[in-house]
């Protein structure tokens, strides 16, 4: 097995900031991209056991809730096809 890393980006976060109307609109926005990338960071750590890098939690942040996560998240995969990895 190799050591790859693996960086994905959910998006285009434009578009959501384009069709908010309101300030809570682009809050709502803001927060639905931002719980969507902390459930794909745990699914990548927990299901593939990947080593984030960003977002980098410390060991007290298991669940990632202390802050918000952004819509890139890096991570340091061992793997033989890393393609498998992104395709899920």
């Amino acid at each position: 097995m190799a050591e790859y890393l693996f960086l994905f980006t959910i998006g285009p976060v434009q578009d959501f900031i384009a069709a908010a109307r309101r300030t809570r609109d682009l809050w709502a926005g803001s927060q639905l991209l931002s719980e969507l990338s902390r459930t794909a960071a745990k699914t990548l750590r927990d299901d593939y056991d990947a080593q984030l890098i960003f977002p980098a939690p410390d060991d007290t942040d298991k669940d990632l809730k202390k802050h918000d996560v952004v819509y890139r998240i890096l991570a340091s995969v061992t793997t033989d096809t890393p393609k498998d990895i992104g395709e899920a």
